[in-house]
């Protein structure tokens, strides 16, 4: 990799808090805190650590990981089904290769203006693209965070995650 390939994605990196979605995204998910993440294969390998920050660090009472091709399955049933009883769905759509930027225009003609939606487009090689897309996150969760003053020290329920972590110290029980 190239001195100037090296400072591209620094640059890029550095530049992640400029890529959140507008403030009108923040708003409604606010309301109904349910977000249902596109992308592609072999992208939605790597992505079970956004969803656990969305999850753990956001809070956010659903989130759905989905490939493209699998969405109009029963994904947007029941996103539609949601919205009928006054729910409404949050979407992410990554476009990170040439077979998403073929698949977002048909989301969008799904989901028509419904639904919020936050496009990101990385601007990284596709193979490096998930740096930059943990880097956002990371700005989003932040962000929410923030807003909804979450305390992320003394959370409900944190009292009884120990029945879990420390099973190995009690010995056997069966």
């Amino acid at each position: 990799m190239s001195l100037a390939d090296e400072k591209f994605i620094y640059t890029t990196l550095n530049t992640c808090t400029k890529r959140l979605p507008a403030d009108g995204f923040f708003d409604s998910l606010k309301l109904d805190p349910q977000v249902v993440i596109l992308l592609s294969y072999p992208l939605n390998s790597y992505f079970k650590n956004m969803v656990s920050k969305l999850e753990e660090g956001a809070f956010l009472n659903s989130v759905r990981l989905v490939d493209y091709m699998e969405f109009s399955h029963g994904v947007f049933q029941n996103v539609e089904y949601q919205y009928s009883r006054g729910r409404i769905t949050h979407f992410i759509l990554f476009k990170n290769s040439a077979s998403d930027r073929q698949m977002i225009p048909r989301i969008k003609m799904m989901i028509g203006d419904r639904y919020p939606f936050w496009e990101l487009d990385s601007q990284l090689p596709e193979d490096l693209s998930i740096l930059e897309y943990e880097m956002v996150f990371n700005h989003f969760v932040l962000r929410w965070i923030e807003s909804m003053n979450i305390d992320q020290v003394s959370w409900a329920g944190k009292d009884r995650q120990t029945y879990m972590y420390n099973w190995y110290l009690e010995g056997p029980t069966l």
